[in-house]
């Protein structure tokens, strides 16, 4: 028994609806065929945009991919554009973690950004998206942030003279790490410091 809407479609409407679902059908069931082969490529590509590969390596699994010889070097070209993208997108996010955590002013934050985007509208939109999530009273200014004193010329003076105290035995490990806390360096930074004393005064006592 035919229904009332189907009765209602005429026969030339119906059989183009029916090629058009086929038509959707093949390209479906191409898509489906294809996708184990785009999975693998897909695979090497990541690989590659993440630097777990050199180009060498890239070429190699292309090719062990059964990739044509003339599309390779296509492949090369849009896998570097891609992880230049992804590393430039990481910086960004980078920065971005850093201005929110109070490390950077947004002066830099913005100086940093110009530094990899070269449209000036795109530098001042992620500026302004960053400044749209504060708070009024949490707007900073755009005076970059004073130096901490052992960022400053004479401060630096100053922590590379606690250095070398301690490379000649004459700080112990606990007090250049208080010295330079003093400065205002930051504990880990100080922590860290020491530590690359600590082994280069290994080192010298192995030769």
């Amino acid at each position: 028994m035919v229904s009332q809407n189907q009765a209602a479609v005429p026969p030339e409407i119906g059989r183009k609806i029916d090629e058009h679902f086929r038509r959707g059908l093949q390209i479906t069931t191409a898509q489906k065929v294809q996708d184990p082969q785009a999975f693998r490529l897909g695979i090497a590509r990541r690989r590659y945009r993440e630097g777990f590969t050199d180009q060498v390596s890239f070429i190699f699994e292309l090719q062990a991919l059964q990739v044509p010889e003339d599309q390779i070097g296509l492949e090369i070209i849009a896998g570097d554009l891609e992880a230049a993208y992804d590393y430039s997108m990481d910086l960004i996010a980078t920065w971005r973690d850093a201005f929110r955590k109070g490390h950077i002013d947004i002066a830099t934050f913005t100086e940093l950004i110009g530094s990899i985007v070269v449209d000036p509208r795109r530098v001042s939109t992620y500026a302004a998206r960053e400044l749209a999530r504060l708070k009024p009273d949490q707007i900073p200014s755009l005076a970059p942030v004073p130096k901490a004193y052992y960022e400053t010329d004479a401060g630096k003076i100053e922590v590379d003279t606690i250095r070398r105290l301690r490379r000649k035995g004459q700080l112990t490990r606990a007090q250049e790490i208080t010295e330079l806390i003093i400065l205002g360096m930051p504990k880990d930074l100080a922590t860290s410091m020491v530590d690359n004393d600590t082994a280069r005064l290994a080192e010298k006592g192995e030769s």
